[in-house]
């Protein structure tokens, strides 16, 4: 039962105060404020009334902090002070913008009550939506600084409705600026209480969770309430949990991309990050049992700091090697992120500089590039689970420690002579064998077809998949496979543009460029409705046998 969460209530003014002084912090990973006064506005409209307006949910762990922001328009302390702040895990947004709108000088939008005297004196109580207003700062400075300025434009900010002080010189300025008789004070009062409840006293509904739940169990309560959906990464909560041990993880890695590995930024920012290099260390910390979240959210901080450089460095070999032996140059053109774990520890093992092994690099080379291929033919990561990548990574690098570089034995027949139909079926959706077939155009030393025809490797970042008979052909009679893989090639976003609804041979592309893109040169100067098929068949059949001697490499 220590783990179950407990309902609690908190006065709003409290927990704006807290928020204020930082005993309330926001953890790191939480999104930035991005509410619009209109959304702003209903929600203090709500709040005037009364009425409900979700609960929030708290965590207050034992022994552990981790990074936090601040609430969008107030510095904080961070809970200087107090060894154990409460996260505010739901209820941003809101919290926020009842911060704004309590305190007008947290933000450049100003909410007000546009008429409050008018409202509260009104025998018929009006409609509450229309009294809540803003306005812009710019607005705000014409007049509206001041609370005799207000009263006279019968404008009110919250802060003058809230504070008895304030309300009590704003009632006195309204009435004299607009020549009131002064026995009617009183109703203003009165209604306040009566039409704007919650802008005095409202009680907000909270969850507290148990201070015993780990960041796992936190993260996953948070991502199944979260109303827009937000997903914690890996990284998210790491960068949470390694900042009380100084560890700033994003700065980490922003090194890794801009300056240890730049081709990690420039060219894979959408399919390697820092999780890659902790999935590496969780093999190491668990020798091989697992690299899951939940493994990599229990290394220790210590550790991280520890092997982070180690780590850095098996990524990095194991992405050079992918990028100048596989042709993998970009993100779009790695089948499976998982891929990279196997390489990396397997690199890792062998060492390098005054720690090699005895190992022949041409060797280890040779048998990874084979793993490579061999593992698109088997369709070894069509299901990227972590238990997969973990058994190949220990497979190879048991073949390292014992110097067994051949996998030819391991070659599956079947999966090889099915090769042909799944480059040719439009319908296969393979991902990762669309992703490997431009790969091995890159490794073939392909080049832009238009440009500057450069070699498609000085293109990396920039690639795209290039229907080779152009797409208007689909539906045409004969034409059917126009979307298989065996139809498309990589080319650069400024050649795919150029080339546009043309073949090769009318737009003209140079026969010396079309051999290692698997084409025929004179078919492709006139490919029609009858050639198709013959056309994609044949291009299988080469893209099959390329990728079967790729994976046949590390034969003795």
């Amino acid at each position: 039962m220590r783990n179950q969460p407990e309902p609690r209530s908190y006065e709003l003014l409290d927990l704006i105060r807290r928020a204020l002084d930082g005993t309330l912090v926001l953890p790191e990973f939480q999104r930035d404020f991005v509410w619009k006064p209109t959304a702003v506005k209903l929600l203090l409209s709500s709040v005037a009334k009364g009425w409900p307006i979700g609960s929030f949910m708290l965590w207050r762990p034992d022994d552990f902090t981790m990074a936090v922001k601040d609430f969008d328009g107030v510095g904080t302390t961070h809970g200087e002070g107090d060894d154990t702040p409460t996260y505010l895990l739901d209820g941003q947004q809101r919290l926020t913008a009842l911060i704004h709108a309590f305190d007008h000088q947290r933000t450049t939008v100003k909410y007000v009550l546009s008429g409050a005297g008018e409202y509260l004196l009104a025998d018929l109580e009006g409609n509450i939506e229309d009294l809540v207003d803003h306005r812009t700062e710019k607005q705000f400075g014409r007049g509206l600084t001041t609370t005799k300025g207000r009263a006279r434009e019968d404008i009110a900010l919250i802060e003058d409705i809230v504070d008895d002080g304030r309300f009590s010189q704003w009632v006195e300025d309204y009435f004299d600026t607009h020549k009131l008789d002064s026995s009617k004070k009183p109703i203003l009062f009165e209604r306040r209480a009566a039409r704007l409840p919650g802008l005095r006293a409202y009680s907000v509904p909270a969850v507290e969770l148990a201070s015993t739940l780990d960041l796992e169990a936190v993260a996953r309560i948070f991502e199944t309430t979260n109303k827009t959906g937000v997903k914690l990464s890996t990284v998210d909560l790491m960068t949470a949990r390694l900042y009380p041990a100084d560890f700033r993880l994003r700065d980490e890695w922003t090194e890794v991309q801009e300056r240890t590995y730049p081709m990690v930024g420039q060219n894979f920012s959408d399919t390697i990050d820092a999780e890659d290099v902790l999935r590496i260390l969780a093999y190491w910390s668990t020798d091989g049992a697992g690299v899951t979240r939940e493994r990599i959210l229990k290394l220790s901080p210590d550790f991280v700091k520890m092997q982070w450089a180690r780590g850095v460095s098996a990524l990095g070999e194991a992405m050079t090697l992918l990028s100048e032996v596989m042709g993998v140059v970009q993100g779009s053109l790695l089948p499976a992120r998982l891929m990279v774990l196997p390489v990396a520890v397997a690199l890792d093992a062998a060492g390098e500089g005054d720690a090699a092994k005895a190992v022949d690099r041409e060797d280890l080379r040779n048998m990874l590039e084979s793993w490579f291929w061999r593992a698109i033919i088997d369709e070894t990561f069509a299901r990227s689970t972590n238990t997969r990548a973990i058994g190949q990574a220990k497979e190879l690098v048991r073949r390292v420690e014992e110097q067994q570089y051949s996998m030819q034995s391991v070659l599956n027949e079947e999966a090889a002579s099915g090769l042909i139909d799944r480059l040719i079926d439009p319908k296969a959706s393979d991902g990762l064998l669309e992703a490997a077939a431009h790969a091995l155009v890159v490794a073939a030393d392909g080049q832009d077809w238009k440009a500057d025809e450069k070699p498609l490797r000085e293109k990396a970042g920039t690639l795209e998949k290039h229907h080779i008979v152009p797409r208007e052909g689909e539906g045409v009679e004969g034409w059917e496979k126009v979307n298989c893989i065996a139809n498309m090639t990589p080319q650069s976003k400024e050649s795919n543009i150029e080339l546009g609804k043309k073949l090769p041979g009318e737009a003209g592309v140079a026969g010396k460029l079309l051999g290692p893109h698997f084409c025929d040169v004179g078919e492709l100067g006139q490919v029609g409705h009858d050639g198709f098929d013959s056309f994609v068949s044949r291009r299988a059949r080469e893209i099959a046998s390329a990728l079967i001697a790729k994976a046949k490499r590390d034969t003795p």
